[in-house]
């Protein structure tokens, strides 16, 4: 694989500041602190307050616990975004180092888990279909080794005493009181596989404790982070390779039609016509609908919007009768609104737009069985909880 030439008229944007090189440096620095704190509330059950008298308040001493954490968290994110920063280099193709978000909310008020990941940004725009193809692939297939390899570990290092009852942890039973609100982790066909094939039954958690297991978390936070990034959406990783798969028109379609599963998937039991009443909630998400669907249609295609959005209604109406399915996957809304604002559903056309070869292709289509494997429909939900439940949880919430 050869990089691009670079016609000597394309206009290049100057380099990135020197300057920028500290700013990069304290970003990563307060990302590690973040999912450092991050990791030592999800390894002991505990939570950072300014109140040290609370009964689940951590101290100094349950730092070292999130360390584990926070090095699996950096080592994924790392490699995930140098994977498109050296393929942009390959190709010539400007790019700043990333930019680590760090982010944290003190309290025990919500699952921390460090970080909102990380961004590199594209300072000269990719000038064939080519570029963007290698570019977009490049930090999902990356940061696929490391995700792997700490499942791999986490799997085969289980302790024989759950993690809930070792000495570092808050033990906080469910057993008298009112009902609580538990998160619990979801799971998807590749973490699947490797628990079935590696991990040992007895000493496996349930999915209210593996947030305890900083490997096993962790790796799954990187599936689905890899799964996030390829969903066929725009200038999404996904969006880059099913732009060089299919072309900037049948990419739109794709786009567009995962944004509508999004739309129906994630507002299930938002609205429910059964009951004979419409709450404000169900009313402000069939808006949404609404105006979703134009936003994706155009402003001048009003009908079309409007059939549209009945059929997203409509469709969700009949899975909200199929037992089983989770109801209200809020994420998924919040993710269709980021990817009709921010994203947009249509990848920029390039410049000269070259058919992919062999290998690439059967490369893309690889990486969308990836995409498969890796996503998870329901990632984390919250459970409520009766009085006398005999579980462990890593977080109470208040």
């Amino acid at each position: 694989m050869q990089p691009s030439p670079e016609p000597a008229f394309f206009p290049t944007l100057p380099p990135s500041p020197r300057h920028r090189l500290g700013l990069h440096i304290l970003l990563f620095l307060l990302t590690a602190v973040t999912t450092t704190l991050a990791g030592a509330e999800l390894a002991t059950g505990g939570y950072w307050t300014w109140d040290a008298h609370e009964p689940a308040a951590l101290g100094w001493e349950h730092l070292p616990a999130g360390l584990p954490y926070m090095g699996a968290f950096l080592w994924f994110i790392t490699f995930h975004e140098f994977g498109h920063w050296l393929m942009a280099r390959w190709h010539g193709v400007r790019t700043s180092l990333p930019y680590y978000i760090p982010l944290f909310i003190p309290g025990g008020l919500a699952l921390n888990i460090g970080s909102l990941g990380a961004v590199i940004r594209i300072r000269q725009m990719p000038r064939t279909t080519i570029q963007f193809f290698d570019i977009g692939i490049a930090g999902p297939l990356a940061g696929l080794l490391p995700a792997l390899l700490l499942l791999i570990i986490g799997f085969l290092t289980l302790p024989d005493q759950p993690a809930h009852l070792l000495p570092h942890t808050q033990q906080t039973p469910v057993t008298e009181g009112e009902a609580v609100l538990a998160p619990r982790l979801g799971k998807n066909l590749l973490f699947v596989a490797l628990e079935y094939l590696l991990a040992d039954p007895v000493r496996m958690p349930d999915a209210y404790n593996i947030f305890h297991y900083p490997l096993l978390f962790m790796g799954y936070l990187s599936l689905f982070f890899t799964a996030l990034n390829l969903l066929p959406i725009g200038q999404l990783d996904g969006g880059h390779v099913t732009y060089g798969l299919l072309g900037a028109r049948r990419a739109g379609v794709v786009s567009r039609v995962t944004i509508l599963l999004l739309l129906t998937y994630g507002g299930l039991g938002v609205l429910d016509f059964a009951g004979g009443e419409v709450s404000i909630t169900g009313l402000l998400y069939l808006v949404f609908v609404l105006f979703s669907c134009w936003k994706l249609m155009g402003s001048r295609r009003h009908l079309l919007s409007l059939g549209l959005g009945v059929l997203v209604i409509l469709a969700q109406q009949v899975l909200q009768g199929i037992p089983g399915i989770p109801q209200e996957n809020y994420i998924w809304l919040v993710y269709a609104f980021m990817a009709l604002t921010f994203i947009r559903p249509d990848h920029p056309r390039a410049m000269w737009e070259y058919p992919l070869n062999p290998a690439r292709r059967r490369l893309g289509w690889a990486t969308l069985l990836i995409f498969v494997l890796c996503f998870s429909p329901n990632p984390i939900s919250i459970d409520v909880l009766p009085p006398g439940s005999e579980l462990y949880f890593t977080h109470l919430f208040p």
